[in-house]
């Protein structure tokens, strides 16, 4: 039987074809990471240009304040939770936004508003505005229109015990899409 003996073409060829792929494999894996960063930097520069709605800070007075946002047109979870905290105020005492999905109804402010037949996550943005002003009014407003109006009373400390009545840490949910606070 005639053993067959490489011939050293066919030995440089074969040296060659693993080089070369040792090389494709190796600029895959760096195009690959490449990409990983690329996108890595592109989502920090997202978070920096929108700043996300825990930056955001509380009411800057007790004096008056107001507040802009727009709701994402689907809850975040399914199914909806039967009461839903949109805001809360650690600054200015009992204030916050609560809507009550099954109810149909935005309660807001201090004292507290109650707003009927308001419709959020049903697939359509909403915007929602509230502004007080101390020894003044508060506004509620869904979607441009005045849905509850009343006297703003800041709650302050309890005479009996020197405790405020309210939330300990400030609150936005995350159903907002966009938020404006001054």
């Amino acid at each position: 039987m005639p053993k067959k003996v490489s011939s050293s073409k066919e030995v440089n060829f074969m040296i060659a074809y693993a080089i070369i792929v040792i090389i494709f494999f190796s600029l895959a894996i760096m195009f690959i990471d490449d990409n990983q960063v690329e996108e890595t930097k592109n989502q920090e520069e997202i978070n920096q240009q929108s700043p996300s709605i825990e930056q955001i800070g509380d009411f800057s007075s007790t004096e008056g304040g107001s507040f802009q946002g727009s709701l994402n047109p689907f809850y975040f979870k399914e199914p909806i939770d039967q009461v839903v905290l949109l805001l809360a105020s650690a600054k200015v005492p009992g204030l916050a936004l609560i809507y009550y999905p099954y109810e149909n109804k935005l309660i807001a402010g201090t004292p507290q508003m109650v707003a009927e037949n308001i419709v959020l996550f049903d697939g359509n943005s909403h915007r929602i505005d509230y502004s007080f002003q101390r020894n003044g009014k508060q506004h509620l407003e869904y979607d441009g229109k005045v849905v509850a109006e009343s006297e703003f009373k800041l709650y302050g400390q309890d005479k009996l015990t020197g405790l405020t009545t309210g939330y300990q840490e400030y609150y936005i949910s995350e159903s907002f899409d966009n938020v404006q606070l001054k």
